[in-house]
């Protein structure tokens, strides 16, 4: 017994996972399958109208001969009935097709406000999840320096590195500047990681500070922006993140509006390795609000 509810147990969670999708196939196939039973019993239209169509040409012969007592409104009464009959038929004829078809477009559509639901959950949760990270990391900043916030965030190691410059040899603080160990919106500008660097510091600043403005100004005339559009314009591949997130302009308690500034962090400071190990490239630490998608899944975000 044991077994079998553990058994039942695990296939009704393997359903609960899956029943958006299990929904909206279902619902195409029902929709799908009363089109076919809607083109059958089209066939049986004429034969179930032919009685009907009789009585109409009998009412009309009885209106064109003039017949004692069956004035125009006995005439209209009787098309009435007819009608009335032909809507019926009719209505058998299609019932089972129309009831496969309703059936299928409110599985569809079932399956598609259950989805719905379930990626309004998710995105609250990674808002919840990213404002504490952000607030740990502006904690940590407020109580012992950006220094210790970046040690803390990447780890920090100390190795001896030889200075060509002095001739001597120095201990520098060192950490992994790889993309998927940092933060999800942060990216490295740097050689082999997008297609607008160039071999040379000061140009790549210049690049960045000036699509930072353009950014800026796009806010400002748009009202959002996206972080894959930042990516783009960067020469960093988009990410599923990067789609949903960026900057949205509101509105101060005055009626003005708030436009957010947005920051790219290239006068944040770096750590003393990089100009040992990553000449010429810079760590871009985006300030994005976070999600920034819209529709129902922002109205569900922003009533919780």
């Amino acid at each position: 017994m044991s077994n079998l509810t553990r058994a039942y147990g695990a296939v009704k969670l393997l359903a609960k996972a899956h029943a958006p999708t299990i929904m909206v196939v279902s619902g195409v196939v029902s929709m799908g399958a009363s089109v076919i039973g809607a083109s059958k019993q089209t066939l049986k239209v004429e034969e179930t109208l032919a009685p009907h169509v009789e009585s109409l040409e009998k009412i009309q012969t009885g209106s064109e001969l003039n017949l004692e007592g069956y004035d125009e409104k006995a005439i209209q009464r009787d098309k009435i009935v007819v009608y009335t009959r032909v809507t019926k038929d009719l209505t058998k004829l299609y019932f089972v097709p129309g009831v496969f078809f309703l059936g299928g477009a409110c599985l569809v559509f079932g399956g598609h406000r259950l989805l719905l639901q379930r990626n309004a959950t998710l995105a609250m949760a990674f808002t919840g999840i990213k404002t504490a990270y952000d607030m740990y990391r502006q904690n940590v900043r407020n109580e012992f320096g950006d220094a210790a916030d970046q040690a803390m965030l990447h780890g920090y190691k100390t190795i001896e590195v030889y200075d060509d410059a002095s001739g001597k040899t120095m201990l520098v603080n060192t950490r992994d500047w790889d993309a998927n160990h940092v933060d999800p919106y942060n990216r490295v500008f740097g050689e082999g990681q997008t297609t607008q660097w160039h071999n040379d510091l000061g140009v790549n600043k210049l690049f960045i500070a000036g699509q930072q403005r353009m950014a800026q100004i796009l806010l400002g005339n748009r009202g959002y922006l996206y972080l894959s559009e930042v990516y783009e314009a960067l020469g960093f591949p988009e990410t599923d993140i990067s789609r949903v997130v960026g900057w949205k302009a509101g509105f101060n308690p005055d009626g003005s509006k708030d436009i957010p500034v947005i920051d790219f962090g290239l006068d944040r400071p770096m750590p003393d390795d990089w100009k040992y190990s990553k000449e010429n490239a810079i760590y871009l630490d985006f300030n994005c609000q976070g999600l920034i998608i819209g529709g129902k899944v922002q109205k569900a975000l922003e009533q919780a």
